[in-house]
């Protein structure tokens, strides 16, 4: 069940601040990180293909693509949540969803975060809420999320007789 739109509360204002603050750093290593091998590859393109004609062409086009690949990756890895998380801030706005949890799903990325998946009524978010790492799977809940982002803000275990 979902209810409507309600406006975001100061505090949770803050939270998806932090949180956006926190993703755009770590996007931003990742574009650091994947910047400095491409320009070393792209470098070593166009000094080795310089005056080889239409073999130097083909590189140079190998390096163009490979520069569109990197950046797409870096886009969809990197910086999508980022924009996603402050198009919600803009916005202003969360939804309350109802359901029990079909699936928790926690995975360690390279920056040394533990991000959770949870799925709720057949859709997944993502967060880094410490409610969720005490969750089993199968409790009848209710999270606050980010509509643009997929992000959920909080959870709560409802008891017994508010399933009802």
């Amino acid at each position: 069940m979902t209810d409507a739109p309600t406006p975001l509360t100061e505090e949770e204002r803050a939270l998806v601040a932090t949180q956006l603050a926190s993703r755009r750093s770590v996007a931003n290593r990742f574009a650091t990180i994947a910047a400095i091998p491409s320009i070393l590859f792209v470098l070593k393109v166009v000094l080795d293909g310089a005056g080889r004609g239409s073999k130097g062409a083909a590189l140079l086009g190998l390096a163009i693509a490979f520069v569109i690949v990197v950046g797409l990756l870096v886009w969809y890895f990197g910086y999508r949540l980022v924009s996603l998380l402050g198009a919600d801030l803009a916005a202003g706005e969360k939804r309350r969803i109802t359901g029990k949890i079909e699936r928790i799903t926690s995975e360690g990325n390279a920056y040394g975060e533990t991000i959770t998946y949870v799925t709720v009524g057949g859709e997944r978010f993502v967060t880094r809420g410490r409610f969720f790492d005490r969750c089993r799977g199968g409790e009848p809940v209710t999270l606050d999320i980010l509509p643009r982002s997929r992000v959920a803000l909080t959870g709560r275990v409802l008891e017994a007789e508010e399933t009802r």
